[in-house]
């Protein structure tokens, strides 16, 4: 057609397709920070149901740092069982979305670990040493929702007056929830537990499992299925199989 520069439209659009990434790349710190500020309250409205649901814990004070691309938050909790209540912390690092540490799109990646107070703490450094007792790595989806992965390290250690030999092949938990907890999806195993003492009885059990499914009816009560399946366990007195 006449009056139309046909190479100048395809040099615009050219150009137009190279400055895409740059003008993503370029947005992409100030979504990310968005998406830091929400997290915050975002935190909060997941934590809700579960503290519900279990009234004897109890967050007692709460810190957070927020950066551009990752924020840190720690929580102080008490457990209340008894007169004597059990505190520790809860340490979270949070890595951004929209693409937080992977290609994979999501509001947040959050790594959790866990800092023990007093006799708990001395307790758990003589069976995990310096790691923690129990990690959380939880992928926070945009519209809502989850996936958790909860471990607990392997143990291989003497322990008590009676030096009894403990061995443990770690735990696996893994969990899917819905906006709001809604709905909750659980797999769990432990391996292997075993126990020898020093004339030589011992207890195992190995190939623990555990499935459940719940949904939400009122707020903090759930209904649903559970099972949990044991492949064997073992007793053996120094005189020989129980």
């Amino acid at each position: 057609m006449a009056g139309v520069d046909f190479d100048g439209v395809s040099a615009r659009r050219q150009l137009a397709w190279m400055l895409a990434p740059v003008a993503i790349l370029l947005l992409i710190p100030g979504v990310s920070w968005g998406i830091g500020r929400q997290l915050e309250s975002q935190l909060e409205q997941y934590r809700e149901p579960l503290l519900s649901a279990m009234p004897w814990m109890r967050i007692t004070s709460r810190r957070f740092e927020r950066g551009v691309f990752s924020s840190r938050e720690e929580i102080d909790v008490e457990i209340m069982l008894d007169a004597d209540g059990r505190r520790f912390t809860i340490v979270n690092e949070l890595q951004h979305g929209p693409f937080p540490g992977s290609a994979i799109p999501a509001l947040a990646h959050v790594h959790s670990t866990l800092r023990l107070q007093g006799a708990a703490d001395e307790a758990a450094r003589k069976l995990f040493g310096d790691r923690s007792p129990v990690t959380v790595d939880t992928r926070l989806g945009l519209l809502g929702g989850g996936h958790s992965v909860v471990t607990v390290p392997d143990i291989d250690t003497r322990v008590g007056t009676a030096n009894v030999h403990l061995l443990w092949r770690g735990f696996k938990g893994e969990f899917d929830f819905t906006r709001h907890m809604n709905e909750l999806d659980a797999t769990a195993s432990a391996p292997l537990l075993r126990m020898q003492g020093a004339a030589g009885e011992v207890v195992e059990l190995s190939g623990l499992a555990f499935t459940s499914h719940g949904r939400q009816i009122f707020e903090g009560l759930y209904s649903g299925s559970a099972e949990l399946k044991l492949d064997a366990l073992k007793a053996q007195g120094p005189a020989g199989a129980m």
